[in-house]
Order: C-alpha cells, then sequence, then structure tokens
C-alpha cells in the first residue's frame, strides 16, 4: 500500500516544475550559482535525476510486475550513470526545436501501451533540461575565471538571466536586454562571445 502511495505521488511532482521556472527567490538564485559554477553540484544534479528515476522504475515493477515494459526506459537510465554523456545529452535538448519534439514523444508515449515509463523517464530527463544551466553561462564564467559565489542580489539576478540563455551566441536575441545591465559579467560578455566565435571560425576551417 504505501510503495503505490508512493508511486501515485511520483507522477503529481511534475506540477510544481511550472512555478520553480525562472524563479528569483533566494533559494532559486543560490540553486542558478551553484549549478552554474559547481561541477560537484551539477554532478549531484544528474544523480538525483538518475535517483528519482530508478525510484520510479522500482515503484513501478513492484506495482505491476511486467519487466519488458522498463526495458527501453532503463537503457536511458544506464546512460545517465555516466555524467559527461548526461550532461551531453541535456545541451543536446536544450535545442529549443529537439526539447519540443522530446515533450511530443513524452507525452506520446504515455498513451501507448507498454511505453508509459519510458514517456515518463523521458519527461524527467526534459525537466531537468529545462533547469540545468545554458554553455553560454559557462562559457562566460570560463573566460571571467570568476571562482568565488558573487553575494549582490543584483549579480545573482544577472546570472539567473543567463542562466537560461540557450543556443550559445546564436541566440543574439535573447542578449540585447541584458547588454545594458552593468553588473559582474557584462565586462566580459563580449570577450566571451569572441571566444565562441573563433571557436566556431576553427571548426569550420577544421572541417573545410
Amino acid at each position: 500500500m504505501l510503495i503505490k502511495i508512493l508511486y501515485s505521488l511520483l507522477l503529481p511532482t511534475f506540477l510544481v516544475v511550472p512555478f520553480l521556472y525562472r524563479n528569483k527567490r533566494p533559494a532559486m538564485l543560490d540553486f542558478y550559482c551553484n549549478m552554474a559554477m559547481s561541477f560537484a553540484f551539477r554532478k549531484v544534479y544528474t544523480r538525483m535525476l538518475l535517483l528519482f528515476l530508478l525510484a520510479f522504475h522500482f515503484y513501478h515493477l513492484t506495482i505491476f510486475r511486467n519487466h519488458y515494459d522498463l526495458i527501453p526506459s532503463s537503457v536511458l537510465c544506464f546512460a545517465m550513470f555516466s555524467h559527461p554523456l548526461c550532461e551531453r545529452c541535456i545541451y543536446f535538448l536544450q535545442e529549443r526545436r529537439v526539447l519540443w519534439a522530446g515533450m511530443v514523444l513524452s507525452l506520446a508515449c504515455l498513451f501507448i501501451p507498454h511505453f508509459m515509463p519510458l514517456g515518463v523517464s523521458i519527461g524527467v530527463l526534459l525537466c531537468g533540461t529545462v533547469f540545468y544551466t545554458s554553455r553560454m553561462l559557462r562559457d562566460i564564467l570560463s573566460v571571467t575565471g570568476m571562482k568565488k559565489r558573487p553575494k549582490s542580489r543584483d549579480d545573482l539576478e544577472e546570472i539567473a538571466d543567463w542562466y537560461f540563455c540557450w543556443g550559445n551566441s546564436k541566440s543574439n536575441g535573447q542578449h540585447k536586454p541584458m547588454r545594458g545591465r552593468k553588473h559582474l559579467l557584462n565586462d566580459e560578455i563580449e570577450d566571451a562571445e569572441f571566444v565562441a566565435i573563433e571557436q566556431e571560425q576553427e571548426q569550420d576551417g577544421i572541417q573545410s
């Protein structure tokens, strides 16, 4: 009975996600800062996603006792044991078209017999992707060499703004509103974009 209650409580946790997205309360600002600046924190984050999925698989197997339904989603769980591989998958999903396609796939699997666990697993990974730090913010922090956590709320809010800038330097429309802010990152944003452009040019030269 307890397992059935826990199983039924797993899925409603997705209802909390919209209230946390782009939230700038102190707890979430601390979360954004830790995710952007700490490799260990990001690794723990991916491990928590994996732990959530393993708990879901255990409850599902205990209640329905069907091993075959869990085979597709178990492959995804095994891949998540590797943090670098999991992080690459997350950055791949942060492309907006891929993210929307993943959402459609996740919803479709929920209504296909025997594929419900796969749909839930994809949904958990997508939720984890939404709250994972952008590659652009990590590049900027790498260029600035920032290692200490900022204490000013304005600085934390600026990190929060860059946290959801997906698509690297190509999404220029997202960067324009933040160029007017004069906080800790703006002095080095153009340098970070220049580094990103140089890297793209080097890759194009290698391919040609």
